[in-house]
């Protein structure tokens, strides 16, 4: 008999410890939903933070395990890519507080697991929701990744502005790498001296640029309820950083997250968690950055999937299979993290002086400059607060990551670090089981952008955020696709 139960618990007293920051725009959470078929129990953990590392997560579960008697490899933690919640180095500070307030909130979940039925449906909503936030320009440029300043036109995001403001920093400042302008910036802002001459001879600026690239369109949501047609609760995976929340309202926050649970459990009724799929290349299309917008996201999303669910009729099953897989894989780390923090802040005000002293640098030899010394720039990040690789990862210049895999009834859920691309889901869905297959990242620590070998070709943000190397990702690919196979 499989058994399942929910529960969920505010962390905001614990988080007060960290002093990262000092108010709580909402509350920060975490969902559990627990497991237990026989002998294999399962306890799953959704955290509103934005990332923690490996040996961070390792720590609270084997912690947790302790207190509450499971074993720390059948509880996973997954956090939401939530950019307004707590954040690494803060979280390893307060791991025995986490545990503290976690341990009765699990004990509910293990305490309310009952048989249950099942249902699941899966929404293609398009491009109304996400973006791809990386584009390649051109064969000089490669590609540049935006987070947010995007300008919408019918319903397209437009960022020549951006391109453009990136070739006056390269011009008036190389090495540098612009991520963002206010949305009211406009092209002429930066279309001056040099800037224009570049514009002049160049195709692809004489027109907008769209960044309306590949998403991953599907919102899937599993409906759990009791025998007698209760609900207990559900869980809602979508791809996309939740990152409006960071530039939207002051203090800790959930973000959409929030408002997606919000409306489900309005909708729906129980316990909704909502989980993060791959988006290391992805965000939540918005308009303006406000609470309000937010809130406008996710009761939208929560509107289409519900919408589906119910013209379904509802379909609900016994939960008859679960099977629970754990296993590891070895990522090549990438050899600029032989070198340390400082060591890196060398190599990049040389390169900075360089290219200055250049005469009449071309665009591309700015792109790859600007590239370079943002990746030397973030060394010290990626070896100290990040990722935290320890010493033996680095003698042997590989780093050991968890997936795990979760089978309910025809459905698998398939959990992968932080951050994966769209593309890895799509080819994982490709070749298993289609959209029954559920994909998350930020599964049990963070590891950096898992871009894929092409992307890595055209450089720019997530590739040269890496400690992987290119190969990484076809790595984590096949060890993903054989847990799967597993599991079919």
């Amino acid at each position: 008999m499989v058994l399942c139960g929910f529960s969920k618990v505010v962390l905001n007293g614990c988080i007060n410890k960290t002093e990262e920051r000092f108010s709580f725009h909402d509350d920060i959470e975490a969902r559990l939903i627990y497991l237990e078929n026989g002998g294999v129990k399962v306890l799953f953990i959704a955290l509103d933070f934005s990332y923690i590392t490996r040996d961070s997560s390792r720590r609270f579960r084997r912690l947790l395990g302790r207190k509450v008697s499971l074993d720390p490899a059948n509880i996973i933690t997954h956090c939401l890519q939530a950019h307004a919640g707590p954040k690494e180095p803060a979280v390893s500070l307060i791991i025995p507080h986490l545990v503290e307030r976690c341990v009765p909130a699990v004990l509910k979940a293990i305490d309310n697991a009952k048989e249950c039925e099942l249902s699941f449906v899966t929404v293609d909503v398009g491009k109304k929701f996400s973006m791809n936030r990386t584009k390649s320009i051109n064969k000089e440029i490669g590609a540049l990744t935006f987070w947010d300043g995007y300008h919408m036109e019918e319903d397209k995001p437009e960022a020549r502005h951006m391109v453009l403001a990136c070739i006056k920093s390269w011009l008036e400042n190389p090495g540098s790498m612009i991520f963002s302008t206010p949305m009211q910036a406009s092209s002429e802002d930066f279309i001056t001296g040099d800037v224009k001459k570049i514009v002049e001879n160049v195709e692809e600026f004489q027109e907008q640029i769209y960044y309306d690239g590949p998403v991953d369109p599907l919102a899937q949501l599993l409906v759990f309820r009791e025998i007698n047609g209760d609900i207990m609760g559900s869980l809602l995976r979508f791809s996309a950083h939740l990152d409006l929340a960071l530039h939207s309202v002051e203090g800790y926050s959930a973000g959409i997250a929030r408002s997606i649970r919000k409306a489900l459990e309005n909708k729906i009724g129980g316990i909704a968690a909502y989980v993060c799929g791959p988006a290391g290349n992805l965000r939540f299309l918005n308009r303006e950055f406000s609470w309000k917008e937010i809130e406008r996201i996710g009761e939208s999303l929560v509107e289409a999937v519900v919408c589906k669910f119910n013209k379904s009729g509802s379909k609900f099953h016994l939960l008859e299979r679960f099977d629970f897989i754990t296993t590891q894989v070895t990522l090549p780390l990438h050899k600029d993290l032989q070198m340390s923090g400082e060591e890196a802040k060398i190599k990049e005000e040389e390169l900075c002086r360089r290219i200055k002293k250049a005469d009449k640098p071309d665009i591309a030899d700015l792109k790859r400059t600007g590239d370079l010394a943002s990746r030397y720039s973030w060394i010290d990040l990626m070896l100290n607060t990040w990722v935290c690789p320890t010493e033996d990862d680095l003698w042997r210049m590989e780093f050991p990551v968890d997936l795990i895999g979760i089978r309910l009834n025809n459905h698998i859920i398939l959990g992968l670090p932080d951050e994966a691309y769209m593309q890895t889901t799509r080819w994982l869905r490709e070749e298993t089981i289609g959209e029954n297959l559920i994909v998350l990242t930020g599964v049990n620590g963070y590891c950096s952008y898992l871009a894929t070998k092409e992307d890595f070709k055209e450089g720019g943000y997530g590739p040269m955020c890496s400690i992987i190397t290119p190969d990484g990702e076809n790595i984590l690919k096949q060890g993903a696709f054989e847990l799967v196979q597993k599991l079919m």
